[in-house]
């Protein structure tokens, strides 16, 4: 499923200017936000009447007109920045009122696409779905990619193009085509225990057993390793030239299916390695996702 982010002028941490430079360094700072994210699936789109809007009081380009005293020359400048600079960050598919519109429909397992707004700085009254910061934003994506998992190619793309701090083995996405009763009725718990292993990583604490004390006090799900050893828990990654075989049989335990009411206890998990960096550095190494080996 797609996240459409909503910019407007509402996406402005400032509404009423009185300088062409300000206004220029409202847009450069959504800019600035949009170059942040790189996640799949996740797009921007700007209200393409941005600079007509009225939403709060004078439009950008009244206050452009009043600023420069109604100069038609510095006006058609800001109107030629607006449409080869800054639109071209963002897709300008709709207007503010259609993206506050479609970010107060409610989403289900149906939907191609779910909209969210960018309002950092004010309270927005109306029954639209919104955000304040990158954090936000973030746990917005991890709240969708949870719920609606859509198919495997869809979340294993999502899933590590937003947990992009850990490796994952070449098989990996595979691995989720094998889970008992279907991935998609366990991708809320898998996504809770793939966000505490990617806030870990990289670690440089130095002992297996505090790494994965740290890991279980990020969830809900136990953390802990094989009790014995076999060559099914090897896996061999690669990261930046050089090729190591792993042994992967720490796990965590996502145990609850999405059903809020399904109170069993499932046998699924996610498998993982230490990849050992410079300075006694270890990134996570994901080997497996779902499947108890």
């Amino acid at each position: 499923m797609k996240t459409i982010v909503g910019i407007s002028n509402f996406s402005f941490k400032e509404h009423h200017f009185n300088s062409l430079s300000a206004i220029e360094g409202a847009f450069d700072e959504l800019k600035k936000f949009r170059k942040l994210f790189k996640q799949a699936s996740l797009d921007f789109c700007m209200g393409r009447d941005i600079a007509e809007n009225k939403y709060y009081g004078l439009s950008l380009l009244e206050q452009v007109n009043n600023i420069t005293l109604g100069d038609r020359g510095l006006e058609g400048l800001f109107r030629s920045k607006l449409h080869q600079i800054y639109f071209r960050f963002f897709n300008i598919n709709y207007t503010t009122d259609e993206l506050i519109a479609r970010a107060s429909d409610p989403i289900s397992e149906h939907s191609a696409a779910n909209f969210i707004l960018y309002v950092p700085s004010i309270d927005f009254y109306r029954d639209a779905s919104t955000f304040k910061n990158a954090d936000g934003l973030c746990a917005h994506y991890e709240d969708i990619l949870g719920k609606y998992p859509v198919d495997s190619d869809s979340y294993y793309q999502r899933l590590i193009t937003h947990f992009d701090k850990l490796m994952y083995h070449p098989n990996c996405r595979d691995s989720l085509d094998n889970v008992e009763g279907g991935f998609y009725n366990y991708s809320i718990a898998f996504t809770e225990c793939i966000k505490a292993l990617n806030d870990l990583s990289p670690t440089k604490i130095a002992t297996t057993k505090e790494r994965l004390s740290n890991i279980r006090a990020k969830t809900n799900y136990e953390c802990t390793e094989e009790g014995k050893s076999s060559t099914k828990f090897n896996f061999t990654f690669s990261h930046d030239g050089r090729e190591l075989s792993l042994t992967c049989q720490f796990h965590m335990k996502p145990s609850k299916s999405n059903n809020p009411g399904d109170t069993s206890y499932y046998q699924k998990r996610i498998y993982f390695g230490f990849f050992p960096l410079e300075d006694q550095e270890w990134r996570i190494a994901v080997a497996s996702i779902g499947p108890h080996l």
